[in-house]
């Protein structure tokens, strides 16, 4: 089913705990990440929304997938958020404008009023007519009609002098769009009893806007500035509802860890078969050598602790729930626009996720499948026999708040999001999908 327009009728978008949602915007079809999507969303009864690109032009298309293109883009959380009927986003055009159109949205003042102090627009304008140059192949090199700026007579310029510039400039406005933009990854709207909304945002944003603006953009009379305790805020907490929030803690995956290795050791005294043997033994050197590694990756992490997130959380009256949720590797950074000179490379978390409330007001988690099991041998037999792997710890770990069967875990193809996005690209499943107001109607 296609849909071409929308009318917001009011809209009181709340925030990004856990919320009834009207529906979730995706970027792509990439890896077939939004078709494993769209099973969870049709059987949780939320709509799903689809960014589709063809020789006619960007559409949005509802519970349809399409084509599982080539990567074009694949973000939408960080790229549009939506706080009431203003749309927050990194660029004003484009797909941008669709998304703005088809759900009646308003740009965020606050943002723009920043923005227009700046020469983005130029830039804008300024690369739009170099890409758009004619262009021209003598022999075997390319070249485009430029044009003399003294005597307004068209010349020829190699097309790579002119693909420089465009990679400068372009470079240049980047950093500007990420000077006035907060990504939908490093903030949270969380509800108090009283209904009112309070913001948890992470600490580098503070470097782009005053307390103040802030306040005004989200429409808050309070903000807690969260330590920032990786690049975003969604690759370390979760705020589910009732101002409760998952914290990853780095001491109890370790400990978890050390749980397994102990069950295993155990299992290993009672195997009499010598094939059986031979697995559990595989497990203990796995698991043995992993769980050293991974301690001594965490002590040597320079951002701050679950500790020091959980004191300011608590003491904005929240209450917070550590959970072993991640696992990464620590790399030092030559990325361009990052803010320090190391990162975290994810190779399992569980807390980047979309939570929300369905119909039956159950709360809904969806997060990143992983490999870290399967990479330490631990198959379903063995985590049956032994009582243990991660997943299996995360789920206990979260099973007073949110029932099991309603834990969904995405992949993608060939476990695109464990082995491509999220220690590449550094962002899982909670990055692709932008979160959309509840009170919206078909025309």
């Amino acid at each position: 089913m296609r849909v071409d327009s929308f009318n917001l009728a009011k809209p009181s978008f709340k925030g990004y705990d856990a919320r009834k949602l009207g529906g979730i915007l995706m970027n792509s079809n990439y890896c077939g990440i939004a078709g494993e999507m769209l099973e969870i969303t049709k059987k949780e009864n939320l709509p799903l929304y689809i960014l589709n690109r063809n020789e006619a032009g960007i559409t949005i298309s509802k519970n349809s997938v399409g084509e599982q293109p080539i990567l074009k883009g694949c973000w939408a959380q960080d790229f549009w958020t939506v706080v009431k009927n203003k749309l927050q986003c990194f660029e004003e055009f484009g797909e941008t404008e669709v998304v703005k159109k088809f759900f009646n949205l308003n740009f965020d003042k606050t943002q723009q009023d920043v923005r227009s102090g700046t020469n983005i627009e130029d830039l804008q304008n300024f690369l739009s007519f170099m890409v758009n140059l004619p262009k021209c192949k003598l022999g075997n090199v390319e070249f485009v009609y430029g044009v003399n700026e003294l005597t307004q007579e068209r010349k020829l310029i190699q097309k790579n002098l002119i693909d420089k510039d465009i990679k400068e400039y372009s470079g240049i406005l980047e950093k500007l769009r990420r000077r006035t933009h907060i990504p939908g990854g490093n903030f949270f709207l969380v509800q108090t009893e009283k209904a009112k909304d309070e913001l948890l945002i992470g600490e580098d944003e503070l470097k782009k806007f005053s307390i103040d603006k802030i306040k005004k953009m989200f429409e808050v009379d309070k903000v807690h500035v969260i330590p920032q305790a990786d690049y975003h805020l969604d690759m370390f907490i979760r705020p589910l509802d009732k101002k409760r929030v998952l914290v990853a803690d780095d001491e109890l995956t370790v400990s978890a860890l050390s749980e397994g290795f102990d069950k295993v050791c155990e299992k290993m005294y009672k195997i009499q078969s010598s094939i059986d043997s031979l697995k559990y033994q595989k497990v203990f050197m796995a698991l043995g050598m992993g769980m050293k590694q991974i301690q001594k990756i965490m002590s040597l992490n320079p951002y701050p602790k679950a500790p020091e997130v959980e004191k300011v959380l608590n003491e904005a009256g929240f209450e917070t729930i550590r959970v072993p949720g991640r696992i990464y590797e620590i790399y030092e950074n030559h990325s361009p626009g990052r803010q320090k000179d190391f990162f975290l490379k994810q190779l399992h978390n569980y807390l980047n996720a979309v939570v929300f409330k369905n119909n039956n007001d159950e709360l809904v988690y969806i997060t990143n499948n992983s490999l870290f099991d399967k990479g330490l041998f631990i198959t379903d037999e063995i985590e049956k026999k032994i009582g243990f792997s991660m997943k299996k710890k995360f789920l206990e770990s979260i099973k007073p708040y949110v029932k099991e069967e309603k834990v969904y875990f995405v992949s993608g193809e060939n476990d695109a999001i464990a082995k491509e996005f999220l220690p590449e690209f550094q962002g899982g499943i909670h990055c692709m999908c932008a979160e959309i107001p509840t009170k919206v109607k078909i025309k």
